[in-house]
């Protein structure tokens, strides 16, 4: 989902206004390089974190349940007894389902009003652009 939301953003505002968006004006500026690089490692991050959180609360899970029926089996007590467990693993699921559409919604949002606050810049550039053509015309004609 969140690869999907970086791919949404580069066809909306296109590869090179994608990249300024963790880049300032002057790129060339060391430290604007820096803040650039740490922009991008910070994108890089949320999809790590988020992915690695599905899969380890799974396999976590998943262990859990062996060990429970593994011990529950060893003592000679029946397998009714891991129930509980595999109930609250269904429990640790849903709530992990929610989590990560919560996040992958607010990621989303996120980088769709960063498109917006572009095209809402872009676009106020050239109705200055517009107005400043307009006023030449009128005192130069």
């Amino acid at each position: 989902a969140i690869i999907f939301v970086q791919i949404l953003s580069i066809q909306a505002q296109g590869g090179k206004k994608h990249l300024q968006h963790y880049f300032t004006d002057k790129p060339l500026n060391p430290i604007n390089l820096f803040i650039g690089i740490l922009e991008v490692f910070g994108e890089l991050t949320r999809i790590l974190s988020l992915s690695l959180r599905l899969f380890l609360n799974t396999a976590v899970g998943e262990i859990l349940i062996a060990v429970f029926t593994s011990l529950v089996l060893s003592y000679g007590r029946t397998p009714l007894a891991v129930i509980p467990i595999i109930l609250f693993e269904v429990l640790v699921a849903y709530i992990q389902a929610y989590v990560f559409t919560v996040l992958a919604g607010t990621y989303l949002s996120m980088a769709i009003a960063h498109a917006d606050d572009h095209a809402d810049h872009d676009e106020h550039h050239a109705r200055k652009h517009e107005q400043s053509v307009e006023a030449r015309g009128m005192h130069g004609g």
